[in-house]
């Protein structure tokens, strides 16, 4: 069955008719207020912030304590003692972590290889490890086919 040009044009005019009936044309949809009113601000508690990529991880929260090695006391969060050195976690959602060769890390997302240690050094990022032993600690971190370790901006 072959359509002539004027069946084809009713056709689509009768489609975008339909179809209008279902959505808001864009031409009536307007950003802002009309000329001479006054932009409304939410009040402040209904304001909507815009959220991280992906939520934090869920991390127990830990009590502040002191620990001295090699003559030196620290103080914080998750601490931890490797020979002469001791070194705690700033804040309750970080944690520390003894590295293959006694190097003490603290951050976000903490990971251990046999050659290295390395932590977040902020709330959303995450760490990755390949098959080589390298680390990488940032936003969005993940491995590529070839085995590189990517993170986001």
């Amino acid at each position: 069955m072959k359509l002539s040009t004027w069946n084809k044009l009713f056709i689509v005019i009768a489609a975008a008719w339909m179809l209008s009936a279902c959505s808001t044309p864009f031409w009536s949809r307007h950003s802002g207020p009309a000329p001479g009113e006054e932009a409304q601000q939410p009040p402040a508690e209904q304001v909507q912030y815009k959220k991280a990529d992906r939520p934090p991880p869920d991390v127990p929260r830990l009590a502040e304590r002191c620990v001295e090695a090699g003559g030196q006391k620290v103080c914080g969060y998750d601490c931890k003692v490797s020979g002469d050195m001791a070194r705690c976690a700033e804040n309750p959602k970080q944690r520390c972590i003894v590295g293959p060769l006694g190097k003490i890390v603290c951050g976000y997302d903490c990971k251990v290889t046999g050659s290295h240690a390395a932590c977040g050094k902020y709330l959303y990022d995450n760490c990755v490890t390949n098959m080589m032993g390298e680390i990488r600690c940032g936003n969005n971190c993940r491995e590529r086919e070839d085995g590189e370790l990517v993170c986001g901006k």
